[in-house]
């Protein structure tokens, strides 16, 4: 031990060092085992201090490579953006097609094959130049030639595309190989929203007629240009498909994703759903209903739910031309009074709803009031809303139902007739909607609120197809509790312009407003986004002033994701598939590197 402490205690010299020499050389046996073990300990410190220093000096990165599973109900039909129908459809189109343009993770659109655009001085005029290494999935360069094709297809009256009305009237110019033109025969400033549907490969479609073109294998194992590529199509006996292996694009236009394989799973219903969730089948789910986000596969440790505004507004429209006591304005006041919003959020939709006051949801980005129903009708009032209908001639007779005598004038020529005793009309009428379990409570909550006051409410209920079909296209109900779908340009004229009145408009409230109209008018034509927020603000003025509808919730979207899953931005959902919006800069590996280096 004398030794090791004189050989470890000299500073080192070139004579020094001859000197512990020839101390380590008289070294005993015990002494050299523990002289090593002294070596050791200190190499294994000085090698775990460097470590932590190079970790100090390092960043977690983004990896390549890894599997995500995902699983949605429903089994698509149409992987193709011109005939996409369903919400699994839209899904997988969205991840194998990409279009000019694309819906960034915060809702704004942004450049996708597009390198530029500009547009006139009078909007009616959009020129795109697209990017020089935008690609389809076998290596095709995309040109010009393939958006006029795409165009022309959604406008092909044979094929009945669903975005066929979103084209009518544009006329499509091809300027060069990647230099394209569209000509509106008016303003529209939805236009760049509508520049998001996917591009077809016009060198596979063109073989292909219109009569062909639903029944084509390519809308199965589909070929675009977005950021994954059908590696693999799988189908039961039966000929169903039942899952898609996905493969990560690596000349997609916007960057390579990070995750290589993608597999999309599908289920028949939600309790399949969850059971492959839980049995670890799948890594996430997709469009949880409220009725099953509480369900004890989504309290797995390895899951986040995710929840975001919807861009859908859920409300009760008065079709007043079908219903005289609808009709009456203190009588949709009062009932707006009643509502109680709270209530129809906690019990129907299981907490996964925001309070809606007007047409638009809370996803906006604009600062705007644009409540539609009173200012204090915001919190129920129940007995404000009996002194209103007191106050204006309403009594309650011996059922318990507020009457009222009305002058001749305002009794119905149509075809239904008001419930009337002599000149009495009474507070009563329907409330029809579609057999979702939400929308089914709602109404009946909205039945007892109503009640409460002194009306006498039913409730029908029907099957999807048959409510669309038989109900609000002949326009025979008293109200319809209803969800419209909202845009990203606030684009209302669908719902509240009287054009649209119509069977197959969507003017569901059956309102008339010259005034509203304008407005409706210049809020499409217009780029302006300041004029267009200030007329979005009048619209709202007279809603609020001439209650057509009473709008209530706003439902929360549910996406339960791995938490091994990074990268993930969620914050628009305006379609189910704007949750894939940032995709490609999800991942599941990192790695490590000098700071410099990033």
């Amino acid at each position: 031990m004398k030794n090791i402490f004189k050989a470890l205690s000299r500073p080192i010299t070139l004579k020094s060092e001859q000197k512990i020499n020839s101390i380590i050389k008289q070294f005993s046996l015990m002494e050299w085992i523990i002289f090593l073990v002294f070596v050791l300990i200190f190499s294994i410190s000085s090698i775990t201090l460097l470590l932590k220093v190079n970790d100090n000096f390092k960043i977690e990165v983004p990896a390549r490579g890894g599997t995500l599973s995902e699983g949605i109900i429903g089994s698509p039909r149409f992987v193709n953006p011109v005939l996409a129908i369903s919400d699994s459809d839209k899904d997988i189109s969205s991840l194998i097609y990409s279009g000019l343009m694309k819906v960034s993770s915060s809702g704004d659109l942004e450049n996708d094959l597009a390198k530029s655009y500009t547009i006139s001085d009078d909007g009616t005029v959009y020129t795109f130049d697209i990017k020089e290494n935008a690609v389809f999935h076998d290596g095709t360069p995309i040109t010009s030639d393939d958006i006029i094709f795409t165009i022309q297809k959604i406008l092909d009256p044979s094929i009945k595309s669903l975005k066929r009305a979103n084209w009518e009237g544009i006329t499509v110019e091809k300027i060069d190989e990647r230099t394209i033109k569209f000509i509106l025969k008016n303003s529209y400033s939805g236009f760049l929203e509508i520049a998001t549907v996917g591009i077809l490969p016009k060198h596979i479609w063109e073989k292909i007629d219109s009569n062909s073109f639903p029944f084509s294998n390519y809308n199965v194992v589909s070929i675009g240009s977005g950021p994954y590529k059908v590696s693999k199509v799988n189908s039961d006996s039966s000929g169903i498909i039942t899952s898609y292996n996905l493969k990560s694009f690596d000349k997609y236009i916007k960057g390579r994703p990070y995750i290589d394989n993608f597999n999309i799973l599908f289920y028949q219903n939600e309790d399949d759903l969850l059971n492959a969730l839980d049995s670890g089948n799948i890594d996430n789910i997709a469009g949880i209903s409220s009725e099953k986000a509480t369900s004890s596969a989504l309290l797995n440790s390895n899951i986040t739910l995710n929840k975001t505004s919807l861009a859908r507004s859920f409300g009760i429209f008065f079709n007043q031309s079908y219903s005289p006591v609808l009709r009456i304005p203190e009588v949709r006041k009062a009932l707006a009074l009643a509502v109680n919003r709270e209530d129809i959020i906690k019990n129907a939709v299981n907490g996964f709803g925001e309070p809606l006051y007007g047409p638009i949801p809370n996803i906006s980005s604009n600062n705007l009031d644009l409540n539609i129903s009173p200012d204090d009708s915001k919190i129920p009032n129940t007995a404000l809303a009996i002194a209103l209908l007191e106050k204006n001639g309403w009594t309650k007779g011996v059922d318990g139902i507020y009457q009222k005598k009305i002058a001749t004038a305002n009794k119905t020529s149509s075809a239904k007739k008001a419930d009337t005793t002599g000149d009495v009309i009474k507070l009563e009428f329907s409330i029809s909607t579609s057999n979702s379990p939400e929308l089914k409570k709602t109404a009946e909550i909205l039945r007892d609120e109503w009640k409460g006051i002194g009306a006498n409410v039913t409730v029908k209920i029907f099957e999807s197809g048959d409510l669309t079909q038989n109900i609000i296209a002949t326009r025979k109900y008293d109200s319809l509790l209803f969800g419209e779908v909202i845009g990203r340009d606030l684009d209302l004229y669908s719902f509240w312009h009287s054009s649209q009145i119509k069977p197959s408009g969507l003017n569901v409230a059956m309102y008339t407003n010259t005034d509203v109209d304008k407005i409706l008018e210049r809020i499409r034509i217009s780029n302006d986004k300041d004029a267009r927020q200030k007329d979005i603000q009048k619209l709202a003025e007279y809603l609020q002033k001439d209650l057509p509808a009473i709008f209530l919730f706003s439902p929360t979207y549910a996406y339960a994701l791995s938490k091994d899953v990074k990268g993930s931005v969620i914050k628009y959902t305006a379609r189910p598939s704007d949750r894939w919006n940032n995709i490609s800069e999800w991942y599941v590996l990192t790695d490590k590197i000098w700071k410099f280096l990033k």
